[in-house]
């Protein structure tokens, strides 16, 4: 690419490497807390009810077994994670542990069971392993692929246990108080797997995601199921080990409890001393655009997007070169603006969902318009949300270039760009051609890098 012409329009940039964000884990302070406060435990009562149950019942479990405890905060959103160590040597404690905390055991009258989700520490290159454990007993199935499959002590050993022997964590188990209601239809999805929604894959972990709280049958709309993931203010994911990384770094408050299971001495020392080493690590997708119900914009995006001005008109790219980041930050950005945005999409690459907030929460503050309808806009153009410029995808450099049109004169563009070289030089990544292009055309354009 042209370096020195993209660095001379190259005005703010931002850096969104999800892998170089820091947890809020003050852990020489937090390392020997022994309970939530009493505050933090006042609000789960009138939030999360069924959640408060659970942490009181860990809580008096940790008491009664001499365990380890921590506190600690996680995500941008800083919600808390009450954990508990389980030493995987101590067989009769592991015992306790299945016998109080499944879907069969009353925990309180007002939380008669919990789901019990257990995920494989992650290990570079290795599948990540979780089940759901809904018995209390070593040989009762676990549930994998959404259905009865191996006896519990037959997974532990198999999976567990097999890869991650020298390890000092091994594992963590997700306890997710349930009203009756919730415990009654969580029971029916697992037997009348004929009555579940759709699940975009159906495999061995990623079904955990879809585990209905509300209603399971043929007719409930997919709003009216309520999915675990979503019930936890998360999107949900496909992927194995996003699914335990979201659970452990982006649910809500409703998740607070976590039994980690640690191997010994050396697992108790890294429990105690070093567990921000051994948590999941955060999801691959950005946070930011997974938490669901809060507005949480990076500080370094905001400054990024506060160049644009009073109603800009702004490119974004086609698929792999659009950043849903930076699409949270313009909704944010347009609320702020008396004349708002107007964004020209090129097809696909951010959710409906992000962009339907978009529309429905700015006041008309952010305007759509397609320059090619993907999927992602097609309904939102059929509920008049969204304008279209007809044409091919070729048709769009020709009209960018012509110097007579001005409906594709911008005044921002926002592009993924590669880190840059030991030079300073950056590539334009996915769509190096038409946000080439969209420079070139526009002399002093402003550019939004990620």
């Amino acid at each position: 690419m042209k370096s020195k012409k993209m660095l001379r329009h190259l005005v703010l940039a931002f850096t969104l490497a999800i892998s170089s964000v820091s947890l809020s884990l003050p852990i020489a302070a937090q390392a020997q807390v022994g309970q939530c406060d009493l505050l933090f435990k006042k609000s789960l009562e009138e939030q999360f009810p069924n959640t408060k149950d659970v942490v009181d019942a860990m809580e008096q479990f940790a008491a009664e077994n001499n365990l380890p405890t921590q506190v600690i905060e996680v995500g941008p959103h800083k919600a808390k994670r009450y954990l508990v160590g389980l030493d995987v040597t101590n067989k009769d404690l592991i015992n306790k542990y299945i016998t109080k905390f499944n879907m069969e055991t009353e925990l309180t009258p007002t939380t008669p069971g919990v789901l019990a989700l257990e995920f494989q520490h992650e290990i570079p290159n290795q599948y990540v392993t979780g089940v759901l454990r809904r018995y209390p007993g070593h040989d009762r199935p676990i549930y994998r692929w959404g259905k009865h499959d191996l006896t519990y002590d037959n997974w532990w050993k198999s999976w567990i246990e097999a890869n991650s022997a020298k390890k000092p964590i091994w594992a963590y188990s997700h306890i997710i108080g349930l009203s009756k209601a919730e415990l009654d239809n969580v029971k029916i999805y697992l037997d009348k797997p004929e009555e579940r929604g759709p699940c975009k894959a159906d495999n061995c972990v990623a079904w955990t995601a879809n585990i209905e709280l509300k209603r399971t049958a043929k007719d409930a709309k997919p709003e009216e199921r309520g999915h675990l993931l979503n019930e936890l203010g998360v999107s949900r994911s496909m992927a194995h080990f996003e699914i335990a990384r979201r659970l452990f770094n982006a649910a809500n408050q409703r998740h607070t409890g976590i039994f980690i299971f640690y191997n010994g001495a050396e697992g108790l020392k890294a429990f105690n001393e070093k567990i921000k080493d051994h948590i999941p690590a955060l999801p691959q997708i950005p946070i930011e655009t997974i938490i669901k119900g809060q507005n949480i914009v990076r500080k370094d995006l905001q400054d990024a997007l506060s160049v644009i001005p009073e109603g800009a008109k702004v490119f974004l790219p086609i698929a792999a070169g659009a950043s849903p980041e930076a699409v949270e930050g313009l909704i944010t950005r347009a609320k702020e603006m008396n004349k708002g945005i107007d964004l020209h999409v090129f097809v696909n690459g951010v959710s409906e969902a992000t962009f339907r907030k978009g529309v429905e929460t700015t006041d008309g503050k952010l305007r759509l318009t397609a320059l090619f309808l993907g999927s992602n806009l097609r309904k939102l153009y059929r509920e008049g949300r969204v304008e279209v410029i007809p044409g091919y995808l070729r048709d769009a450099p020709l009209w960018i270039k012509d110097p007579l049109n001005q409906d594709f004169k911008y005044q921002a563009v926002i592009v993924r760009v590669s880190p840059p070289d030991a030079q300073g030089r950056y590539s334009l990544g996915p769509n190096a051609d038409i946000v080439q292009t969209v420079i070139e055309s526009t002399p002093g354009i402003k550019i939004i890098a990620k």
